[in-house]
């Protein structure tokens, strides 16, 4: 009997090592990210441009400037901030950058609250001095 061919080849039980490189976070991440990072400052700038031009347009006696700058201040914060949240969303459906994308929703959302609650306060604070 040749017993030199044993059968089959068994396949080892030992740790098996798979090269992984780290997976890098993709370009629309941190697009998303750094269109947060915007929505969140022009969040803060905001309010400073909209006072200073307040000021000036009651100086002037011209509120049509002052309506326009409101207009255009408040309306880029809120598509910045809605950008940043639905780009956030998209990222957070991809199966890297959790954490990055869930930051990016938490800002963009947060901007829309803080802009929502500064309206509604303001409509309220001028309503009782009219």
């Amino acid at each position: 009997m040749d017993t030199s061919h044993a059968g089959p080849a068994v396949p080892s039980t030992g740790p098996v090592r798979v090269n992984k490189a780290p997976v890098a976070l993709g370009k629309l991440t941190w697009a998303a990210f750094a269109v947060a990072l915007i929505a969140l400052v022009s969040s803060w700038v905001a309010p400073v441009i909209v006072g200073t031009v307040a000021r000036d347009a009651i100086v002037r006696h011209d509120m049509e400037s002052f309506y326009l700058t409101v207009l255009v201040a408040w309306g880029l914060v809120i598509v910045l901030n809605l950008l940043a949240l639905l780009l956030g969303i998209i990222c957070a459906r991809r199966p890297t950058g959790k954490v990055l994308s869930g930051a990016v929703i938490a800002i963009g959302a947060t901007g829309i609250l803080g802009l929502l609650f500064h309206l509604i306060q303001t409509g309220q604070i001028t309503y009782l001095f009219r």
